[in-house]
């Protein structure tokens, strides 16, 4: 039979135990809360045929693939991507990270292969910040915004949209899918490194879509400048013509007045001689009429191609914008 004396350390034994068992729990639990909070968030979650499509694409590592899922990302619908996501009235919104689900819009253009991969990684991005201690984000902080500030011409038009609480947020996930990784520091690459398996295969996503928007503003720009130089010289060569034409004019009239007067000229030589000079400059009005009428007609085709250029790009504009109603389809 026990004594009491052991009975109660026996006790005081166990007490200890569980306290130092409830206190490595709750460390545990500590350590691993994103861990946990994550797999609770993704309880039930499935995603579409077309989402694991992109997800595989991505080819994440475990962590990032683990923060996707509990973001439940979603495709959607116009209306139920404009019912989810705050619209920026301004901009065409692609995607969104709110309240701790990832929606990107369901854009349906064959020709911008890769954007769904690339707005899903750069939402990815965010959820991924969030998860981030102070520490960690002060310390990449200074990284991003140097990089930003190297690359001003890239971003800086895109960055107007934000406040100073969201911006660096944001260019977390600009860069992180938007900027060549050959353009990062050793830090970041091992940082971004945690989600994505491949980055340079996330950057080319982006690429993929983006160029298409490019070549045709490119193609824009250079249509209109040469429009702009065309029609200058058209100008150019139109006062000129205007000017020599009339003083062509008056130089005929002259010399057909004194051909009808006797002694006009003082000899057929001089006749001769003065009409061969008109005809010459009259060949000269007649080329330069030619060319300002050849000039006008390629302008005016350089005009069309202008505007089938725009009307492409608005309709590629159009396609991933979720404010617009899209046609149904027959």
């Amino acid at each position: 039979m026990k004594s009491k004396k052991n009975s109660k350390n026996q006790k005081v034994i166990v007490r200890a135990v569980l306290l130092g068992l409830f206190a490595v729990i709750a460390i545990v639990l500590i350590l691993n809360r994103d861990l946990i909070s994550d797999r609770i968030l993704a309880i039930g979650y499935q995603p579409t045929a077309e989402v694991e499509s992109i997800i595989k694409d991505l080819q994440l590592t475990d962590l990032g693939e683990r923060i996707l899922f509990a973001s439940r990302p979603e495709l959607q619908s116009s209306e139920d991507f404009n019912e989810n996501c705050p619209i920026d009235a301004d901009t065409a919104t692609l995607g969104c990270y709110h309240l701790q689900r990832i929606y990107v819009y369901d854009v349906q253009n064959s020709n911008l292969e890769g954007i769904k991969q690339a707005v899903m990684a750069h939402e990815l991005l965010h959820a991924a910040w969030e998860r981030l201690s102070d520490g960690e984000k002060n310390e990449l902080t200074p990284i991003l915004v140097s990089i930003y500030e190297q690359n001003l011409e890239k971003f800086s038009s895109h960055m107007e949209n934000y406040s100073e609480e969201t911006r660096v947020d944001e260019l977390h996930s600009v860069i992180g899918t938007e900027l060549s990784v050959d353009n990062y520091p050793e830090k970041l690459k091992k940082h971004y490194a945690r989600y994505f398996r491949q980055q340079s295969r996330i950057i080319g996503f982006y690429n993929q879509y983006n160029d298409k928007f490019e070549k045709i503003e490119n193609n824009s720009r250079e249509l209109a400048s040469t429009i702009q130089q065309n029609l200058a010289h058209i100008n150019e060569l139109n006062q000129r013509y205007m000017a020599d034409l009339s003083a062509f004019n008056k130089d005929c009239e002259e010399f057909n007045a004194r051909a009808k007067i006797p002694n006009g000229f003082a000899s057929r030589e001089a006749f001769d001689s003065e009409r061969a000079v008109l005809v010459e400059r009259q060949t000269r009005l007649k080329a330069t009429y030619q060319e300002i009428s050849e000039l006008i007609d390629n302008t005016n085709k350089l005009i069309n191609e202008y505007n089938e250029n725009r009307m492409r790009s608005n309709k590629l504009y159009e396609s991933i914008d979720s404010k617009i109603t899209q046609p149904t389809n027959l």
